[in-house]
């Protein structure tokens, strides 16, 4: 067969000679372009999770001025429980307050120069003060855990770091108790 029988019948049969040559480009590109076709469909799964996450941040950011006025309430929510470290009357009066209310006798307070259990790692706390307090009561057992109690439920944040306790005078049932509480006070920052 020659060049012109060849052409004959290419024109005879346009279309499907067209089709053949088609298959035939669309079969080399197809061979050429296999293996990133792995690598197309890992960068499609991808951008789908980007598209999702996106998404997801809109939907979430609505109403993001309402969550920020949430926020901030409750950042002064916060702020309003901290103790001043340079407020040392009120702070003292904050513990005979619950003296009176727990039954308890405070015999003394201090005010740390340092957070409370010199041994104890406390976590790093950048935006506010760590104040710490030794206080020794006096009462009945039951008393004394009323006061650690209101000591932890209280309107500032107290951390028990240790509570020694002993017997003073009499050691029968119902005798007073010492305890020797070490805590610490979340403040503001000086």
């Amino acid at each position: 067969m020659n060049k012109e029988a060849i052409f004959t019948i290419l024109r005879q049969y346009r279309f499907a000679a067209a089709l053949g040559a088609l298959s035939v480009v669309l079969l080399a590109l197809l061979v050429v372009r296999m293996p990133k076709a792995g690598e197309l469909e890992r960068e499609l799964d991808s951008e789908r999770m980007t598209l999702r996450r996106m998404q997801q941040n809109i939907a979430q950011g609505a109403d993001l001025r309402g969550h920020v006025e949430t926020v901030k309430s409750q950042v002064a929510q916060i702020d309003e429980r901290l103790m001043e470290r340079r407020e040392v009357a009120v702070n003292y009066d904050y513990f005979y307050r619950m003296e009176e209310a727990s039954g308890v006798r405070i015999q003394s307070i201090q005010q740390q120069a340092q957070a409370a259990g010199g041994g104890v790692t406390l976590p790093r706390i950048e935006l506010y003060d760590v104040i710490g307090y030794s206080v020794t009561a006096q009462g009945l057992f039951e008393d004394i855990v009323d006061f650690i109690q209101q000591l932890e439920t209280g309107r500032h944040f107290v951390r028990i770091q240790s509570v020694n306790l002993s017997a003073t005078g009499q050691t029968a049932p119902g005798g007073r108790l010492t305890a020797q509480i070490e805590l610490n006070v979340l403040g503001r920052k000086p």
